[in-house]
């Protein structure tokens, strides 16, 4: 129900003649048509390569998902989300501070790539609209996760920042906190500026907190000092 809702599905033969017709025929009428496979496997299969299909269907959008791209030396690799958290760094700076790095509970770096696959076949329907002409997007679940841990610097190992758990290492105040009522209950809050961190003082009943010499400075500095 999560990933199949409202979809319809055909078994074929890829490596059938018949399999392939009917892989034509309903591309004829297709928009985009989309393919997750490590590229070894993809080419094996002769009815799914790229050339086939520009070559009988030019207007078609072709979208090859996979864990390394299509091309260089891991592309043969099949990948996997918890992987790829480890092996881009991601669970370096997931955590807590001075323990070891934790997977995303969600599957971050599949979900950000259907949506970068959403965000690339938009720039193709556009890219064909001016040019009559479709394209083959190759897109790595690598790519992504690296491009969604941008911040963090995790390809200048100089620069990588720690694990710090729940409070940012950039952007302070910012952390759950427990609440005396009810116990069990917890708050969560982020003061991404000065005009916040003002005002964040204001609705905890401390204003004075916002003038307070030990929170003037740097907001890695309150990060450290700051209790409230």
């Amino acid at each position: 129900m999560t990933f199949n809702r409202g979809k319809k599905s055909v078994a074929l033969d890829f490596t059938k003649p018949d399999g392939q017709a009917v892989v034509h025929k309903l591309l004829e009428t297709a928009d985009v048509h989309g393919r997750e496979l490590p590229a070894g496997r993809a080419r094996r299969n002769t009815a799914s390569t790229t050339p086939a299909f520009t070559r009988s269907i030019p207007k078609l959008i072709y979208l090859s998902i996979s864990a390394y791209g299509q091309t260089g030396p891991l592309s043969d690799r099949p990948g996997y989300d918890p992987v790829l958290q480890a092996e881009s760094g991601m669970m370096s700076v997931n955590g807590e501070a001075n323990g070891e790095g934790l997977r995303h509970a969600i599957a971050i770096v599949d979900t950000m790539t259907a949506i970068h696959s959403a965000a690339a076949i938009n720039a193709a329907l556009y890219a064909r609209r001016d040019t009559g002409k479709g394209q083959h997007i190759d897109l790595a679940l690598y790519d992504t996760a690296l491009a969604c841990a941008r911040q963090h610097g995790l390809l200048l190992p100089d620069r990588r920042r720690p694990a710090a758990g729940a409070p940012a290492t950039a952007i302070s105040p910012r952390r759950p906190t427990a609440r005396s009522r009810p116990r069990t209950a917890r708050s969560t809050w982020r003061s991404a500026n000065q005009k916040l961190f003002v005002d964040t003082c204001k609705a905890l009943g401390h204003p004075e907190w916002a003038t307070d010499p030990r929170f003037a400075s740097h907001r890695r500095a309150r990060r450290q000092q700051a209790r409230c």
